[in-house]
């Protein structure tokens, strides 16, 4: 690699800089280059990573997703109310429940199921499925069940 830089930028970052570097190598590929350095002591430690332009698209479209998925994820999270958070985790919180879904809870819980697996089963919170156990009367019903 002749290392020919045609363009470069950098920035600091408290403890940190990074630079952005599109080469070129000899045979005329270009690539980036992005470099941490960070001083240790007297020294500084660089950690380089190397992204050749056949795959420039492929880790920019996943680098954004990636962190769109996280970060932007994480901050709207926050600004959810408590029954929305419910559900980004649990498809079906505070949903009506069925007479299909009582029979299928009813006939789970008879077989033993754990209030997990019943959680897992019908998408719901812990606290759902043990309102509806009650609610149901399932404890009263079936005592030798649990």
């Amino acid at each position: 690699m002749k290392n020919e830089s045609i363009f470069s930028e950098s920035f600091k970052a408290g403890k940190r800089t990074y630079f952005f570097d599109i080469k070129e190598t000899s045979a005329n590929k270009r690539y980036l280059s992005i470099t941490e350095s960070k001083k240790v002591d007297d020294t500084y430690e660089r950690y380089k990573m190397l992204i050749f332009e056949e795959d420039i698209e492929l880790f920019a479209k996943h680098f954004n997703s990636s962190l769109l998925k996280f970060f932007k994820q994480e901050e709207s999270l926050e600004k959810l109310s408590h029954k929305d958070r419910l559900k980004t985790k649990f498809e079906n919180a505070y949903e009506p429940w069925s007479k299909q879904d009582d029979t299928e809870l009813e006939m789970l819980y008879c077989q033993g199921k754990t209030n997990q697996d019943l959680s897992d089963r019908f998408k719901r919170n812990l606290g759902g499925i043990k309102s509806r156990i009650e609610k149901l009367e399932l404890p009263d019903k079936y005592p030798d069940i649990r």
